[in-house]
């Protein structure tokens, strides 16, 4: 029994070789204190200014590896698309808007970005990071662990909230939805981002590489992949 036409699977040749099925791992960091899976109600007002309480209320959700996997069969990187048996479909900037809540609207972000880092993580943070915690554009989340672990420590005033609120924001997106090989680096250009484009962006990129049958692990929201096709929908360009 084949396939349709033009909807063949892309590891179709492990598949016929009787090769052993691959099953994803979701790289993601390991969760720190204030990362448990619990929201500090202290911290829940600015997270739904920067609309980030919804996606960080679903951040731990169970991930069916095997859905994932088996989708990521489908995914074609040259179109960006599943090819299913009843055809084409992808994932689009509205679902990542309505299945994370994430604001997708605002000026789009080109070119190479020019921020001095280090000035600008201390004015939003107030602590300068040693330079043996900055790697390229990335900070070291052990750093941002280190000097907000505990909220209750960052209650005192207004303006230590809001720096905490930011470092769980950041710690947020290098350990969920941005996490990298290393697991332990944040891009610091997410302080600047619109995080709805940029976190298709990646959506789109991590099936790409994990079409490689050696690779083993995916990032990024799978939560969105998983949804989409749990709940039936027929998402398209």
């Amino acid at each position: 029994m084949g396939w349709p036409a033009g909807h063949d699977p892309l590891f179709h040749p492990y598949i016929w070789n009787r090769e052993p099925d691959r099953v994803l791992s979701i790289r993601r960091t390991t969760k720190s204190g204030h990362q448990d899976g619990s929201i500090p109600d202290e911290v829940r007002p600015y997270l739904a200014q920067e609309g980030m309480l919804g996606v960080t209320e679903m951040s731990y959700f169970p991930i069916d590896h095997q859905l994932i996997s088996a989708l990521v069969e489908w995914w074609r990187p040259e179109t960006h698309t599943f090819h299913m048996t009843f055809g084409e479909c992808t994932i689009t900037l509205e679902d990542v808007s309505i299945f994370l809540d994430l604001k997708v609207h605002g000026d789009p972000i080109t070119g190479c970005s020019t921020y001095r880092w280090v000035p600008l993580v201390k004015d939003l943070f107030g602590i300068t990071p040693p330079t043996t915690s900055i790697k390229g554009g990335k900070l070291k989340m052990s750093w941002v662990d280190q000097y907000f672990f505990d909220v209750s420590m960052h209650v005192h005033i207004m303006q230590q909230i809001e720096r905490y609120a930011r470092a769980y924001i950041l710690r947020f997106l290098g350990g969920k939805l941005f996490s990298d090989k290393s697991s332990t680096l944040v891009l610091m250009r997410y302080l600047v981002m619109l995080w709805g484009s940029a976190l298709l962006g990646h959506l789109y990129r991590e099936p790409c590489v994990a079409t490689n049958y050696d690779n083993k692990e995916i990032s990024g929201a799978c939560d969105t992949i998983k949804d989409n096709n749990r709940n039936g929908e027929t998402f398209s360009l």
